[in-house]
């Protein structure tokens, strides 16, 4: 469950009947934050956005923002959760944080 661990998970923007999706492989360093870019058709939503982890290397999110082209950045709820795939660690690991395996995001500004 450490940052810079081999874990990964998919990145989905939009719903089934419009959606873009993306494997990311790399975290960032424990403690720092980090961009990934998806290439969307036009027209894709922001929101929902799906996480789904992969690897049992959970991922602390404390915060989650999406920017399309030069907008500005458009926060997402929930946050500070954890993106973990089962079998999940001991509840007390989480310090009392929510954690999933799939979390559904929405986006908290019109877009």
């Amino acid at each position: 469950h450490l940052a810079g661990s081999k874990t990964s998970f998919d990145i989905q923007l939009g719903d089934s009947s419009n959606a873009c999706s993306q494997r990311v492989f790399s975290p960032p360093d424990n403690g720092m934050s980090k961009s990934y870019t998806l290439i969307c058709p036009k027209g894709t939503p922001v929101s929902p956005m799906t996480l789904t982890a992969l690897d049992t290397d959970g991922w602390f999110i404390e915060e989650l923002q999406v920017q399309v082209d030069a907008r500005s950045f458009t926060p997402m709820t929930p946050r500070e959760i954890w993106c973990d795939k089962k079998p999940h660690d001991a509840a007390s690991y989480y310090a009392g944080k929510p954690y999933q395996e799939v979390i559904q995001f929405q986006s908290t500004t019109a877009t």
